[in-house]
């Protein structure tokens, strides 16, 4: 049961993880096309 409830950690984290990444670069990409406009 331990191991289980690390593992859904690691991926609760994981998913936190990628969404930070999207948002930041979709932020970057807005940005950048606001810049060029």
């Amino acid at each position: 049961m331990k191991r289980y409830a690390k593992t859904a950690l690691w991926i609760t984290f994981g998913l936190l993880f990628v969404l930070v990444i999207v948002k930041v670069f979709t932020l970057m990409y807005e940005l950048n096309s606001a810049i060029q406009s």
